[in-house]
């Protein structure tokens, strides 16, 4: 091929993926990273397709690079292991979660979240949304009552998978379920009429998990108009850590966040002796989201930190991983859901010392 234009043909190449990425605002104010090798999705007729539905990321290491990770897609039964290097990512192996079948078929997990907790053991936790699936039919017959059935018992589960501390591998026999937090929402009194409803009818969808002293928090994407002593607001739900698989008392907390009309959960991280909290519509298409910093207590504060542009391409922040600190600003990383490959790209965030509450308190208490 003469040089001229093979020239051309690389000019023309950059300009069109230039053209890409300027149409998405978050990647006009952040650094996008490339995937090597393949985040897998769904897999179509025995093939894997790349993932296009990426919900939730987190590390064994809290700083510094490389780092051991776990990335969840929700249209999948499977986790994938991934190497962060600082501006890229390195896909790995792949373990499943579980074998849940409806009529021959696979039925997904919807994992949404991921967090990792070490102590004497290590492990990574993915929780499932917990919720009716989106698109099912507002009146659905015999057959589809089942498969709702089937699709919300394998959604409404914790999995914790049991990790080599200084590898990150799992390790034989890793992965144990729990549904644990099923039973704490349905003793809920502001929660348990919300199981089994549509999203968009007030129904339950979990997106957001962490492990934050010794306490897991599961956030909610809906209902995000829960009634606290200080108003209305999006739910977390709080236990001890131990309930989820040991066997240990829960000590259930329900904190009500005000974060705004109509905005849920979409994922939690923790930064130091902070809650990072990623919120976005708890329905429709479009709509503001937002980065939070929440310090877990029932008497804390809620302040914005972030509002994060709209993307016209329509694709949606889903993952926070904070990585690292530069100056005054947070670097951190965010996974779109609708991206292939959840569209890796990091944003700056200001995180003063001393976070000082711009809303009133989040309030919580005994379930």
């Amino acid at each position: 091929m003469p040089l001229a234009i093979a020239t051309l043909m690389r000019t023309v190449a950059l300009g069109a993926v230039t053209a890409v990425l300027a149409g998405s605002a978050l990647a006009q104010n952040g650094v996008v990273w490339p995937v090597e090798g393949k985040l897998v999705g769904k897999i179509k007729n025995g093939e894997e397709k790349k993932a296009k539905d990426v919900s939730g990321i987190a590390c064994s290491e809290m700083s510094g690079f490389p780092r051991h990770c776990l990335i969840v897609d929700d249209n999948t039964q499977i986790a994938q292991f991934v190497t962060l290097h600082d501006g890229r990512i390195v896909a790995g192996k792949i373990i499943r979660l579980i074998k849940d079948e409806h009529n021959g078929k696979l039925v997904e997990l919807d994992g949404e979240g991921v967090a990792y907790h070490c102590s004497d053991t290590c492990y990574f936790y993915v929780i499932g949304s917990h919720g009716r699936p989106r698109h099912d039919s507002p009146q659905p017959d015999q057959a589809e009552r089942a498969e709702i059935a089937a699709r919300l018992a394998a959604s409404s589960r914790v999995i914790r998978i049991k990790v080599d501390q200084a590898t990150g591998e799992p390790i034989p026999g890793a992965v144990e379920v729990s549904t644990k937090l099923k039973d704490l929402i349905s003793a809920d009194a502001a929660l348990a009429s919300n199981l089994g409803r549509p999203l968009n009818e007030g129904g339950i969808t979990v997106e957001g998990i962490a492990i934050f002293k010794g306490r897991l928090f599961a956030g909610f994407r809906g209902p995000s108009d829960i009634d606290g002593p200080s108003g209305k607001g999006a739910p977390i739900l709080s236990a001890e850590l131990g309930a989820f698989f040991d066997g240990k008392p829960a000590d259930p907390k329900l904190h009500v966040l005000p974060l705004g009309e109509g905005q849920g959960v979409r994922d939690l991280a923790v930064y130091g002796d902070r809650v990072l909290i990623l919120t976005g519509p708890t329905v429709g298409e479009g709509g503001s989201f937002s980065i939070y910093s929440w310090d877990g207590t029932c008497t804390g504060g809620v302040t914005l930190l972030k509002e994060l542009p709209a993307d016209a391409s329509g694709s949606k922040p889903e993952a926070l991983l904070p990585l690292d600190k530069q100056g005054a600003d947070l670097r951190v990383l965010l996974l779109l859901d609708g991206e292939k490959e959840g569209g890796p790209r990091t944003v700056k965030i200001k995180i003063p010392d001393s976070v000082e509450p711009k809303r009133s308190g989040p309030n919580c208490g005994a379930t």
